[in-house]
């Protein structure tokens, strides 16, 4: 398979290595490349899943909602979401200062 894909100059940016034969992967391949990549799968007979189909507006959300966060003045502390070292302590700081 990597040979086909070298072949194919097809670069992917692995973000999860199989850990065994056979089992499942995660990587990421640049839209230009994608319909190669679905060709060179769908000839072969492996199986594939789209986990994030435009992986630079997830990428353009998640950094609005941190700036957003960030120019709160009143910002709560989110546990669900990408937080910043210095938010992640003040959080704590916050914490710690409500416990006395």
């Amino acid at each position: 398979m990597i040979k086909l894909i070298h072949r194919f100059e097809i670069q992917l940016d692995f973000w999860q290595h199989a850990s065994h034969v056979g089992g499942p992967v995660d990587i990421h391949v640049p839209a230009l490349r994608y319909s190669t990549l679905l060709k060179l799968l769908v000839s072969r007979g492996i199986q594939h899943t789209i986990l994030i189909s435009d992986l630079q507006s997830s990428v353009d959300k998640e950094k609005q909602e941190v700036e957003a966060s960030e120019r709160s003045a009143r910002a709560v502390f989110n546990y669900g979401q990408y937080n910043r070292l210095e938010q992640v302590s003040d959080g704590l700081y916050t914490l710690v200062n409500s416990m006395k």
